[in-house]
């Protein structure tokens, strides 16, 4: 029996690895992290915050997230509705990615290039070829 290939006429070579054609132009769409948006809005609302209070409150927001799937674990208080624990997981997550926005904006980053390259590095990782490190 031939063995079948995976890829499709749909599929393109990006670092080595064949992606679909819709999860690349999904992740190009995906990459707009407004962060310049993000550093107005928090100076006007917020002004002079430190990187320490960002990452509190990158922390209380991690809390939150990690209440919300642990009630759905459990099956208790709010998990009781599906579809608004996804949300609240959703909404949790986002706050999640917003607080580390604006840490790398008030840091001096650029979260579109420092997270393009961190893809880009974790990608490259093979734990099941390599335990101990990850990469060849």
């Amino acid at each position: 029996m031939p063995v079948q290939s995976h890829s499709r006429e749909s599929d393109k070579d990006v670092d080595g690895q064949k992606l679909p054609l819709q999860s690349i132009e999904r992740s190009k769409r995906a990459m707009d992290l407004k962060q310049r948006e993000l550093a107005e809005w928090q100076e006007r609302n917020f002004r002079n915050v430190t990187s320490e209070k960002l990452v509190l409150g990158m922390a209380e927001e991690v809390g939150e997230l990690c209440h919300y799937i642990l009630k759905r674990a459990q099956k208790i208080r709010e998990a009781a509705d599906e579809q608004e624990v996804q949300e609240q997981i959703a909404d949790g997550f986002a706050d999640c990615v917003i607080f580390g926005i604006q840490l790398m904006e008030n840091e001096g980053l650029d979260a579109e290039k420092v997270l393009a390259k961190t893809i880009k590095d974790v990608l490259k990782r093979d734990w099941l070829s390599n335990p101990s490190k990850g990469v060849k």
